[in-house]
């Protein structure tokens, strides 16, 4: 497996296009035992948590922003991490974004 740089870019593959590469972000997860508690650390920073998703959104997040690009599959917006695009589409695409669109409320 290949430990990625930080500081390269990947391209605009939108979501399908980075399933494969998303992968290597768990390379930089562990799992530890914490107080007798399973739980997944950042081989980065060492910061852990219990549950893996939310680890791996850390590294994404904290240590390799915009390294993927993530497109909006309603209105084609680029986000640099899957959380950002995540939030844009609850906050302006959920069933009730638009509906506060729709009363005025946005």
């Amino acid at each position: 497996s290949t430990v990625m740089d930080p500081n390269m870019s990947q391209g605009s593959g939108g979501v399908d296009g980075n399933k494969g590469k998303q992968q290597e972000l768990y390379e930089y997860l562990e799992p530890v035992t914490i107080d007798g508690i399973l739980q997944h650390r950042c081989t980065l920073c060492h910061k852990a948590a219990r549950y893996r998703h939310n680890m791996y959104k850390h590294v994404e997040n904290i240590h390799f922003p915009n390294v993927y690009q993530y497109s909006c599959k309603y209105c084609a917006k680029i986000f640099g991490t899957r959380n950002q695009m995540n939030m844009h589409v609850t906050k302006f695409h959920s069933t009730a974004a638009v509906n506060a669109n729709n009363n005025g409320l946005y």
